[in-house]
């Protein structure tokens, strides 16, 4: 199983344990470079300090069989020749010569033997010293060694010491990160319990926040935040579903119900107006899911506008001329100011045009249309001379909301042009909504210009 499969628990305190051992051998590696330089050094003064003593006793004693030293350092006694050796201290009392003097450039240089002994070499000493004296059989070398063999040996203790010692302390360090971050994620099962057991028709449910205000106690909140918008949309969606069910239901009845009694009396029946009233729900049931279907597409991110110019007063204008075709109301379209933006002509002009079908259902006698630039932003106004929209106007741009008045299906669109008109508006960075008037509605657009 790969590493990064494991629980995040494993994972933590697989990186503490191992950080804190490349640390602690680092640390090791340091105290026992530094506790071996500091031996080396002390061997080194020790052998210094004796060789100087006994060098300056020779001369005035006969040689005595066995030379006086310290701990951990030998002392030999050979004559100028390099070849017998006169006396030497316990510790090398009965081995031959250890090492031999090279005189290179008027400097005595030591060059170490084999003893032959067995159990030692010339391994087994360092830091050596020699220094020529006089004694009364002659001149001679006094040689003076440490043990290397010491100093390796305590540096082996000192190594299996700290091996132990941070064995141990690497256990009982794992052992703490598992625990404390056992602890630390217990919160996060218990959310994580919470949400799997959350089934998809109990969005009421939240999971548990965590008294410390951390990490885990805002990430709680977060899901708790993110199902209440779940909540709210499931309960959108199911209301949204509800109502594109009723408004289908109705024009479709009306279909079958028409086609059934023409088919029961077809002699008797006016077939023209079947087929007109055929068609008029045709294009209604058409209409309703053309919008439904842009509604849903752009819930799902999916309408991006093919940026362009657009002449706003362009569309406008032939919005005008549209509904003066029609002999029903006045337009004022003396307010229209040249105005183009960058954006999609198609949604912007369906955006005009369902505000426009909106005023027409609601307005007595006139219309009013107007654009104009305020800053980067290009502001377009459409009124009526109908009923006010009352005091809470932002619900009427919620999907299938209608006007009281327009409640009937022969007067009132389906209820979601205004929904769209204000999805168009933030696509294009803008906004939709009804000016506070004491007479008749005022919808305005507030488009960005780029």
């Amino acid at each position: 199983m790969k590493f990064r499969q494991t629980s995040l628990r494993v994972r933590v305190t697989a990186a503490a344990v191992l950080i804190l051992a490349a640390s602690l051998t680092l640390t090791a590696a340091l105290l026992i470079k530094v506790v071996h330089g500091s031996m080396v050094s002390t061997a080194g003064s020790q052998v210094r300090s004796t060789i100087s003593e006994v060098g300056a006793l020779l001369p005035a004693t006969p040689l005595p069989s066995v030379l006086p030293s310290r701990p951990s350092v030998a002392l030999q006694l050979t004559d100028a020749t390099g070849q017998v050796v006169w006396a030497a201290s316990s510790e090398v009392l009965y081995m031959p010569v250890v090492a031999h003097v090279v005189n290179v450039d008027g400097h005595l240089n030591i060059q170490f033997v084999t003893t032959g002994k067995p159990g030692t070499s010339d391994n087994d000493f360092s830091l050596a010293e020699v220094q020529r004296v006089d004694t009364m059989n002659g001149p001679g070398y006094l040689f003076a060694f440490a043990y290397a063999s010491t100093i390796e040996h305590d540096i082996s203790v000192l190594v299996i010491a700290l091996s132990i010692t941070f064995l141990l302390i690497l256990l009982i360090a794992g052992w703490l990160v598992w625990f404390v971050v056992g602890r630390a994620l217990s919160p996060v099962e218990l959310i994580r319990r919470r949400v799997s057991s959350i089934a998809a028709g109990d969005m009421h449910e939240r999971v548990p926040v965590p008294e410390s205000n951390d990490d885990i106690a805002r990430l709680a909140e977060t899901l708790n935040d993110m199902l209440a918008r779940l909540e709210a949309s499931g309960e959108s969606q199911r209301a949204f579903i509800s109502d594109a069910s009723h408004e289908l239901r109705s024009p479709l009845t009306a279909l079958l119900a028409s086609m059934e009694r023409a088919a029961g009396a077809p002699a008797q029946a006016d077939w023209p107006a079947v087929a007109s009233f055929v068609v008029s729900e045709g294009r209604r049931l058409n209409t309703l899911v053309e919008d439904l279907l842009w509604l849903a597409r752009n819930d799902e991110k999916a309408m991006v506008p093919q940026l362009k110019d657009v002449d706003i007063d362009d569309i406008l204008y032939e919005e005008a001329r549209r509904v003066r075709s029609t002999g029903a109301l006045t337009v004022d379209s003396s307010g229209i100011e040249p105005t183009r933006i960058i954006g999609d002509k198609m949604m912007i002009a369906r955006a005009i045009r369902n505000v426009i079908d909106n005023a027409t259902r609601h307005a007595r006698s006139s219309l009013n249309l107007s654009s104009r630039y305020e800053s980067d932003v290009v502001v377009i106004r459409i009124g009526n001379d109908g009923a006010v929209v009352g005091s809470n106007p932002d619900r009427l741009f919620e999907r299938f909301a209608r006007l009281d008045e327009a409640r009937s299906r022969d007067q009132g669109g389906s209820g979601l042009g205004l929904a769209i008109v204000r999805n168009i508006a933030e696509l294009h960075g803008g906004t939709a909504n009804f000016c506070p008037v004491t007479e008749g509605a005022v919808l305005e657009l507030r488009l960005r210009r780029e």
